[in-house]
């Protein structure tokens, strides 16, 4: 504001004086002379300090705004700014040359001029963004981490003990139609249905409160046609990230297009236990269980089982059926009975002896 109030004060009413002369060529001095009384210059000043003080406060927010826009991106994006600017800067270097020698006005035209090559330049690397050498996407082979969520697997809830135990890495993303379709399902006049809304949205609250993810800033990729599950392989191919979700049709329609799925009902497919109750082992009692009459034998993966009435079998091989399997945080647990009746009856034989 100084620098405008004295810039001001020293220029504008000099160029007010020499426009007046020129309108005026007969008008007496003592006109011209008003421009520079001090009230003139002091009005001057403090227009001066207004507009040059506004514009500093606009251009300071502008590269704040910039500072915090260059914190954020990937890398590949700051090496394609850069590379604009040297773009620009090298097809602007002529015209300088030449702006140079006709004056101040031309320097300034030329600084434009190389802005508008900068902005150009940019532009361009941007539209051709997959082909460029450092580029997330060059070529469609690679990848980002990032993670965006459908609306079903958010209903589903699965995935937030699937991210609570460590298992998705990189950002995770929610689609701001994705959120959108999830408010229109709450204030559904279905219960059943409002229902499903409500319980994605406090879902939602869960992996905010405990995660950090990103919402509807990159949805300029997903287009506005189409319906959700369109704008989300369009979202998901064009950030090279991989789609969570337990929709079937969305995700044959995914692998068709290309687009890298984790399907949550896959994983639980995966999880499953390898053995279920009523299932026959053939394992060998290696040594007493902790309770009176067990024994206790292990898989070939270290899983223990636990079978009654095998203690006096420590060392034989014996037919287990499974009766009950406990999973916890430590592992699987595996409990059976003897299955054959010569295996039992020779277990309580060795006990009345």
């Amino acid at each position: 504001m100084v620098a405008g109030g004295i810039l001001s004060a020293n220029t504008i009413p000099y160029g007010l004086a020499e426009i007046y002369r020129r309108i005026r060529p007969a008008a007496p001095p003592e006109l011209t002379n008003s421009f520079h009384e001090p009230f003139a210059v002091a009005a001057t000043a403090v227009f001066g300090a207004i507009v040059l003080g506004l514009a500093s406060v606009s251009f300071i927010a502008q590269i704040e705004r910039m500072a915090s826009a260059w914190k954020v991106m990937e890398t590949y994006e700051r090496v394609t700014v850069f590379a604009a600017v040297l773009a620009g800067v090298a097809l602007s270097i002529p015209f300088h040359m030449l702006f140079f020698t006709l004056g101040t006005w031309a320097v300034i035209a030329g600084i434009a001029l190389m802005l508008l090559f900068i902005a150009l330049s940019h532009s361009m690397l941007k539209g051709m963004e997959d082909a460029l050498p450092w580029s997330r996407n060059a070529g469609g082979r690679k990848r980002s981490h990032i993670k965006i969520f459908d609306t079903n697997v958010i209903i589903d809830g699965r995935i937030y003990e699937v991210a609570k135990a460590g298992f998705l890495e990189g950002k995770l993303y929610i689609p701001d139609f994705v959120l959108k379709e999830l408010q229109a399902i709450a204030d559904s006049h279905e219960p059943n249905r409002r229902q499903r809304g409500r319980r994605g949205l406090d879902m939602l609250k869960n992996l905010q409160r405990d995660f950090e993810f990103e919402v509807g800033t990159q949805d300029k990729h997903a287009g506005d046609s189409g319906d959700v599950d369109a704008r989300l392989v369009r979202l998901a191919k064009a950030l090279g990230a991989t789609l969570v979700t337990n929709d079937y049709n969305l995700n044959k329609v995914a692998q068709v297009h290309g687009v890298p799925v984790m399907n949550i009902n896959d994983l639980a497919l995966a999880m499953r236990p390898q053995y279920l109750p009523n299932d026959h082992l053939a394992v060998k009692i290696e040594r007493e269980g902790s309770q009176p009459g067990q024994g206790v034998a292990f898989l070939d993966d270290g899983t223990m089982v636990v079978v009654e009435d095998g203690a006096d079998l420590i060392g034989q091989k014996v037919d287990v059926r499974i009766s009950q399997i406990h999973q916890s945080a430590a592992g699987r647990m595996l409990f059976g009975n003897l299955n054959g009746e010569a295996e039992i009856e020779e277990a309580r034989r060795k006990q009345r002896r």
